[in-house]
């Protein structure tokens, strides 16, 4: 039995709405992993159960709004760098209040995962510079 298109982008979608059922709640709670160690690291004292409750009272709504708003093909894209700011300076808050933290502090966690995330683009990015050429001085031959 032969599936024709539809039925496979039936089944590609089926799967690929079942791995989001598991991968979106364990990547949330990867991400309140880290917060929370960063937040210990630096001094803060709250708990992880009331740290990951503030976390999805604003990643849950800012996440559907993401999807909606991403259909839209240039407009997606610039506001959802607008949202992943505003989620940026919601987590600083979120941060701050639960671990009670410094501004100071709170700003360091919230910036250092952003700013090696930066790091490791810029990286690739000349790693791919570099390898192009390479490729390009040696004439293509592998």
């Amino acid at each position: 039995y032969m599936m024709g298109g539809a039925g496979l982008g039936a089944a590609a979608f089926a799967s690929a709405f079942c791995m989001s059922l598991i991968l979106i709640p364990v990547g949330f709670l990867i991400g309140a992993l880290i917060w929370f160690v960063l937040a210990k690291i630096f001094g803060g004292d709250g708990d992880f159960e009331g740290q990951a409750y503030l976390m999805a009272t604003y990643t849950a709504p800012l996440m559907i709004v993401n999807s909606v708003i991403s259909i839209i093909p240039f407009l997606g894209a610039c506001v959802a760098f607008f949202l992943a700011l505003y989620q940026i300076a919601l987590t600083y808050f979120m941060l701050k209040v639960s671990h009670n933290l410094s501004s100071g502090k709170a700003l360091t966690i919230v910036l250092l995962p952003v700013i090696l995330l930066l790091l490791c683009v810029v990286c690739g990015i000349a790693a791919m510079v570099l390898s192009i050429m390479g490729a390009a001085a040696g004439g293509g031959n592998f």
